[in-house]
């Protein structure tokens, strides 16, 4: 881990949106009750069975979020990038942690005291509606995985994945990406093998719908967008009613 910089906090605050409109006194009070921990590759922020005492906002690095069972097999659930905010809804849950936050690459995180938001979100400030639509939005993405996993290809989980992270460059042919987790977090966050995985982004190779080299990802939004429409006509489409089959004892689909 490089050596520590020092950061004004009150400044640092001022350029995250949470935290923008507040006035100075407010920033103040609230900087106090923040610390700027530098977390090497394989820290845990927090684990298991541990009280919330604190959110997070990631400056630099990266943070998967998994939990493991007893055999040591781990899961995913989320990887969680700069300027991004984790933690928030077990604060205000009062629940412990189900799962464990821990660094992939030398990270920068903030730690925001849980007091100092609590009194901000009492008193109906801004600070409250902002951080309900931040638990909205993470309760959205927990419901759009739960149907992508269940309902979804293989190559379109990880399509879909790929195209989140990607630039928006509408008018671009090609979007270019830095795949900045292993193979194996990402088969796991996408709920596949890692095997599974090569063979769906070779698949996409040869459809020439990503082209691979190393950790640079570049889609081509065209094949990408084609992929899409195909997708959402199969959906609208009036499918076949599904018929039982006496004799296997199935459900087949009538002609």
């Amino acid at each position: 881990m490089k050596a520590r910089i020092d950061i004004d906090i009150e400044e640092l605050l001022a350029g995250i949106p949470l935290f923008a409109d507040l006035g100075p006194d407010s920033r103040g009070e609230i900087s106090r009750e923040c610390k700027i921990r530098e977390l090497g590759k394989g820290a845990v922020i927090f684990r298991e069975g541990d009280r919330p005492i604190a959110m997070y906002y990631l400056l630099q690095g990266q943070i998967k979020r998994s939990v493991c069972s007893q055999d040591g097999d781990e899961k995913v659930l989320d990887v969680y990038c700069p300027r991004q905010y984790f933690g928030e809804v077990e604060l205000f849950s009062d629940r412990l942690y189900l799962s464990r936050a821990e660094t992939t690459a030398d990270s920068r995180v903030l730690q925001i005291g849980h007091r100092a938001l609590a009194e901000r979100v009492s008193n109906g400030s801004e600070i409250a509606s902002r951080m309900l639509r931040s638990v909205a939005n993470r309760l959205y993405a927990l419901e759009r995985d739960i149907v992508a996993r269940r309902f979804q290809s293989t190559a379109d989980r990880v399509l879909d994945y790929l195209c989140e992270l990607a630039s928006d460059d509408p008018s671009g042919e090609t979007a270019t990406l830095h795949l900045g987790i292993s193979k194996q977090v990402l088969a796991s966050h996408l709920d596949m093998t890692p095997e599974t995985l090569s063979r769906t982004l070779r698949r996409l190779i040869d459809d020439e719908v990503v082209e691979v080299r190393g950790r640079l990802v570049q889609l081509n939004l065209r094949a990408v967008a084609e992929r899409s429409a195909a997708r959402s006509a199969f959906v609208a489409a009036p499918q076949p009613t599904p018929t039982h089959d006496a004799r296997h004892g199935r459900i087949g689909r009538a002609p």
